[in-house]
């Protein structure tokens, strides 16, 4: 926490700058009340986190100083990958990005951290708040296709949010496998339902047409004057 001149007046661990006016979250915090900043390293608390700012006024509405929090990257890496533990998806992969590109976690450990990947094909063909893509069976090993998902973070009221994308890459062939079951089973059962069918039809068709094939044929004598002939 600082007062109005910047200076640090309050704080949990040691700080490597105990004047913070010259910093831009303090800047924009005084300016606009709140200020979230982007993943970056805090040389203060020595990790890659996010950093919280919000402006602190006196009774009578004037600036008094700027309360900073700064939130490890690695809670909210924790959280992905706890969810992606208990997934029932065993091949499903997270990733996380920042707005520009920058990957913040990758479940399948192609990325380092922070790494740019704001050229590749994926991020260019991500668009909009939320959506999915199909990713086409040349584009990966072992010809498998993949879904992937995706949703950018929403902010609240006048913040805008920090804009990053969540993503998740299911194989297709697992994602759909309980459709493909159930399709089989389906085929399976209007098989077995075609042959029920299929048989009595064939006993009862035999059943009918041989006797008139008899009757066909006594008919046929009879009318070449065989007058003699039975039919049973």
């Amino acid at each position: 926490m600082t007062n109005k001149y910047g200076a640090t007046v309050a704080l949990t661990e040691k700080t490597s700058d105990y004047r913070q006016d010259d910093e831009q979250w303090w800047k924009d915090a005084k300016e606009d009340g709140l200020c979230v900043c982007d993943v970056e390293y805090d040389e203060s608390s020595g990790v890659h986190s996010t950093t919280i700012a919000i402006r602190s006024d006196d009774e009578d509405g004037n600036f008094a100083g700027v309360i900073k929090v700064v939130l490890n990257i690695e809670e909210t890496i924790d959280i992905i990958k706890q969810t992606r533990e208990v997934t029932r998806y065993n091949n499903a992969q997270f990733k996380l990005l920042n707005k520009n590109g920058k990957m913040i976690f990758d479940g399948s450990g192609k990325f380092r951290f922070f790494e740019d990947v704001s050229d590749g094909k994926l991020f260019k063909e991500i668009a909009g708040d939320r959506g999915y893509l199909l990713k086409k069976t040349e584009d990966l090993q072992e010809g498998r296709e993949e879904l992937l998902v995706f949703a950018r973070s929403q902010g609240h009221n006048d913040y805008e949010g920090l804009g990053w994308i969540l993503t998740i890459e299911y194989q297709t062939a697992e994602l759909f496998a309980p459709v493909a079951k159930l399709r089989n089973i389906i085929l399976c059962t209007s098989l077995v339902l075609t042959i029920l069918a299929v048989i009595p039809g064939i006993l009862i068709s035999n059943y009918i047409s041989k006797p008139l094939s008899k009757l066909e044929a006594a008919m046929d004598k009879i009318g070449k004057g065989d007058m003699g002939i039975k039919v049973d």
